[in-house]
């Protein structure tokens, strides 16, 4: 991300955000793992995923308008010859 110009403020953020939703969102490998491992019934860990899993993407969904400024000046710096408005 830091050769295409963005800040690492931008990049640490996102690659948390991902991480944290990717493990949660079912069916995820590391969930059926766990399933598997501690005898636990995997269709109750796939519906505690989703129910984590929707206040989450609500509040990503809630924050991300405040960064798609920065995200389009940067968008028109990299590409400023190849847009034309």
């Amino acid at each position: 991300m830091r050769r295409y110009g963005y800040a690492d403020s931008s990049a640490a953020g996102t690659v948390a955000a991902v991480g944290t939703i990717g493990i949660l969102i079912p069916p995820s490998a590391a969930m059926v793992i766990y399933g598997i491992l501690t005898e636990s019934d995997i269709g109750a860990l796939f519906v505690g995923g989703i129910l984590s899993d929707v206040p989450l993407t609500s509040i990503f969904k809630g924050i991300a308008p405040f960064f798609v400024a920065d995200l389009i000046r940067l968008a028109i710096t990299v590409f400023s010859p190849i847009v034309v408005l």
